[in-house]
Formats: C-alpha cells, structure tokens, sequence
C-alpha cells in the first residue's frame, strides 16, 4: 500500500482555513473594530483599537495583530505577555500595547509610523479553540503622496520623451497649498538620455 500523500499548504491558504475554523466556533463573540480607515501621518504615531463584543475579559486570550501573514506578526500578546520572538523584526520597539483586560477592550499604538505600515490589518483573538477577527484599513498619508509625485514624475517624463522637448529643468515640487509637509522634494533630471544629479534650490 503507497503511503499517504501528505497535505502542504500555502501560507494564504492555511490563514484562510485557520479564519474559516474561528468563524465556525465563535458565533456568540465578536471582535469590533472601526468602520473608516484608521489615517496617518509618516513619522507620528497612530493607534489601532479593538474590542469584544459582548464584553468579556480577555487576561488570558491571545491578542495578534497581524497583515497579509499570520507569523510572524506586527505584535503578540499571549500568556499574559508581549511576545516578541512573534513580532516582525520592523515592528520591534515601535510597539505599545494598552490593554482593558476586563471588558476586552485593546489598542496598539505604532510610533514612528512609516509608508510601509500602509495596509490592512487584522485584529485576532482566540482563546482555546475559539477566535476571531476584525479588520482594520491604517491609510499612511505619506504612502499617498509618495504614489502621487511617482505618478507625476512618470507623467512629466513621459510627456517630455514624446515631445522630444529641452530637458526637464525643474528638479523640485512643492505643494504650497497642501496640509502635508512644506519641503521641496528633489527629483532626478534628465538630459540626452543621462540621468544627472538633483539641481541645487536657493537657500
């Protein structure tokens, strides 16, 4: 008799079915979370908060949060503890946990936020074989006004190979009417086909 074939799964395959297995023994509890996007600024700090519902302690649950992977994850709170041997090696040390155990009520403040953070992310909590989950969208501002000015600079480039035009003089933007940041941005030139150095502002 040929042995049994053994079963492997992808990673997004078996977080599908570890989720599909918590919505089937968790009917009676559920994970809440915001309804909007959760905005942020590059370089502050943000907070993503969580709860049970109904009420419940949660001393003794497992908290993760986690993106696209279950581990390792953006932070664990399990056994009474943080667990960083879990925690994704970006995440360290940018991390607070604030806990209401009682109500079963979480939040996880990240510090220093960065455009990479942009996402979705998931809010879990299991307790013997029960878990579940809720999602929350983190919109980083400065991930959106990085995509805008790489957009503009394709646009520009574009624009100015099809016109065969003088090289692109401007080597700097500023957005004098926009709530972000004031800085001009150097942008790399282009002049018969060499990419030069950023042109030096004034003062």
């Amino acid at each position: 008799m040929e042995p049994a074939a053994a079963l492997h799964f992808s990673r997004p395959a078996s977080l599908l079915l570890l989720l599909s297995l918590c919505a089937l023994v968790s009917a009676q509890v559920t994970v809440v979370g915001p309804t909007d996007p959760i905005l942020a600024m590059v370089g502050e700090n943000t907070t993503l908060r969580c709860c049970l519902s109904p009420e419940e302690n949660a001393e003794d649950m497992e908290v993760r949060w986690f993106q696209s992977q279950f581990s390792p994850a953006v932070f664990v709170y399990k056994g009474g503890r943080e667990r960083t041997e879990e925690q994704k090696e970006e995440y360290r040390g940018r991390t607070t946990f604030v806990s209401k155990d009682s109500r079963g009520s979480v939040a996880l403040i990240i510090h220093n936020v960065t455009a990479e953070d942009n996402g979705i992310y998931q809010c879990y909590f299991q307790e013997g074989r029960s878990c579940n989950e809720a999602i929350l969208h983190l919109v980083v501002a400065g991930a959106l006004l990085h995509f805008a000015l790489l957009l503009w600079h394709c646009v520009t480039l574009g624009k100015a190979s099809l016109l065969n035009s003088s090289p692109l003089q401007t080597s700097t933007i500023l957005f004098p009417g926009s709530p972000f940041r004031r800085d001009t941005l150097p942008m790399k030139r282009r002049f018969q086909g060499k990419i030069l150095p950023p042109a030096q502002g004034p003062p």
